[in-house]
């Protein structure tokens, strides 16, 4: 059997072995102005000032992307006041 590691496990071991607040982080990725766009109907949403940009599916966020990549998201809705 080949090991491997989970992105849960991943995200426990950066929480409680390098100390990252991880609802901390959620605040940061989940602003009051990117709540409502998703709240809205965005399926993406870019930060350009931070060169990223959230991807949405069914009201959550699943993934972050680097502006900056080629494979990068099309078309985003930019939350006011970003």
């Amino acid at each position: 059997m080949k090991a491997r590691i989970t992105d849960h496990a991943v995200l426990r071991y950066l929480e409680r072995v390098r100390g990252m607040d991880i609802e901390a982080i959620r605040a940061e990725i989940l602003t009051d102005e990117r709540r409502k766009a998703i709240e809205l109907g965005a399926s993406a949403i870019k930060v350009p000032e931070h060169n990223f940009a959230l991807k949405v599916r069914g009201g959550a966020v699943v993934t972050c992307l680097n502006l900056k990549d080629k494979k990068g998201p099309k078309s985003c809705h930019k939350a006011e006041g970003e």
